[in-house]
């Protein structure tokens, strides 16, 4: 059995992620946090999914690991509690997740490259 590290690193692998960027960490530039001032809690979360899921050498988001606004939603998902214990999970609506999908590219901090049905992005400035 491999050890937890190079499990996950098996793992990555297998999904399609390339090996020599070290995904537990990124580097995230200065001017692109400037860019996402005012952007909203979605975009933002919206963009650092983005930039885990990106391939290094290309600065593609969606085309070696597959994006889906499902998956989107899930990653973005967030827990709302309520009184005593009580929580529910709230994931945003296909509206809500094209809005913030717009207002990343019309901060060009992403570009759409994909097609209607294929979510592929060019993450700009990193």
């Amino acid at each position: 059995m491999l050890p937890p590290k190079n499990r996950s690193l098996a793992v990555r692998k297998k999904i399609g992620m390339s090996d020599p960027c070290n995904y537990d960490a990124f580097r995230v530039p200065y001017a692109s946090l400037e860019f996402l001032i005012g952007a909203g809690p979605l975009a933002i979360a919206i963009y650092f999914v983005l930039l885990s899921v990106t391939d290094p050498k290309t600065s593609l988001a969606g085309a070696r690991t597959i994006i889906s606004r499902q998956m989107l939603r899930e990653w973005t998902e967030r827990e709302i509690r309520r009184g005593r214990g009580l929580q529910r999970a709230y994931q945003a609506t296909d509206n809500e997740l094209r809005r913030a999908l717009e207002e990343l590219e019309r901060r060009q901090l992403i570009e759409r490259t994909g097609s209607a049905e294929r979510l592929v992005f060019r993450m700009l400035g990193i």
